[in-house]
């Protein structure tokens, strides 16, 4: 089984290569060992594009963590045996008022990567003057972690994360100069 480090380690590298890496949190719950990693990033390259705030976050689960550490054919019979992990990939839209058609941003996204099946998470803060609207987009990947690690597959999907990163900047763009210059342009 894949340890832990060795994924983290894979992860940031693979996002290196399509993406700035900004931060990397890491998160061990104290009785049961249980860890979850943060890796934070943006892309750059185009005006604006630092707005675009993106993580991915994967965890290993108690009996994940002490498989990684022992040899494999000990926990084999275990019921627990869990083989893969969850790569959850979020991406932070720029607040911006009056946002473009979201649902309809969404929908495209998914024609595009129908893969991905794209989660959209509205966040509403409440004020006596002005109710704001923060947008979050999710999607998970899993990641097979038993044995060797597949690199191409994992470059891919941050590959395709710096083309969904692009598609939602082209789109928000597109909105904004039609709404700042009119249709003509």
């Amino acid at each position: 089984m894949t340890r832990f480090e060795e994924l983290q380690m894979k992860l940031t590298e693979s996002a290196k290569k399509y993406l700035d890496f900004q931060n990397l949190e890491v998160f061990i719950e104290q009785f049961t060992l249980e860890k979850e990693s943060r890796l934070f990033f943006t892309f750059t390259g185009r005006d604006y594009a630092h707005l675009y705030r993106s993580n991915a976050i994967f965890n290993y689960d108690v009996s994940q963590t002490e498989m990684s550490l022992y040899e494999e054919e000990l926990f084999e019979t275990d019921p627990d045996y869990h083989t893969t992990t969850d790569l959850i990939f979020n991406i932070d839209f720029p607040s911006l008022t009056g946002y473009p058609d979201i649902e309809g941003l969404v929908s495209d996204l998914k024609e595009e990567y129908p893969d991905i099946e794209p989660i959209l998470i509205i966040k509403k803060t409440f004020s006596p003057l002005k109710t704001m609207q923060e947008y979050e987009l999710s999607y998970t990947y899993e990641l097979d972690i038993e044995g060797e690690l597949d690199i191409e597959f994992i470059e891919e999907i941050f590959r395709e994360h710096r083309e969904i990163l692009n598609f939602i900047y082209d789109r928000t763009v597109d909105y904004l100069n039609l709404k700042w210059y009119g249709e003509d342009d």
